[in-house]
């Protein structure tokens, strides 16, 4: 039983390491390397907040496996919405995206300012000719398997555990 709680603390202290790291990238990518992010390049951050929150709970709650669930629906929410931008990006889906309200004082102000807002539809941040949020969709979707067959093996040691007394 000791060895199981020090087994999940480690994983819960390797996804809190990964959503960490992200973010950190994330980050980094705005603010050092001026790469401005579209709403959702924005919102696909959040349940990476969510998976270091969990991730830090679970290390400290006696509900790990009920923990994992949650971060496997948060990496879904990851997961449709990193697809969604993708689709926008490749020209599947039609980009909701639109720029944000300006006020128009006068017309160089309004256009300088809409070439700076980036579109959904474009991929500001791209690796290997790879938009960003095909990686993302990946990772997310990996991390759901992953939490899924952890947490069916926790079940299953746990049933053959109670059927064993």
């Amino acid at each position: 039983m000791r060895s199981e709680v020090l087994f999940y603390n480690r994983i819960f202290i390797l996804l809190a390491c990964v959503a960490a790291l992200i973010l950190t990238a994330s980050y980094c990518a705005e603010y050092i390397w001026k790469i401005v992010p579209c709403k959702l390049c924005s919102l696909q951050r959040l349940p990476y907040f969510a998976l270091l929150i969990c991730s830090i709970a679970g290390i400290f709650s006696q509900k790990k496996i009920l923990l994992m669930r949650l971060i496997q629906v948060f990496m879904l929410i990851g997961l449709l919405l990193s697809l969604y931008h993708f689709m926008i990006q490749i020209g599947i889906v039609p980009s909701f995206c639109s720029r944000e309200k300006i006020s128009i004082d006068n017309l160089s102000k309004l256009t300088s300012r809409l070439k700076k807002l980036p579109s959904c539809s474009k991929s500001s941040w791209n690796l290997f000719s790879i938009p960003i949020s095909a990686y993302n969709a990946a990772l997310s979707l990996g991390m759901i398997l992953v939490m899924n067959k952890l947490a069916q093996t926790s079940s299953k040691q746990n049933r053959m555990r109670s059927s064993s007394y």
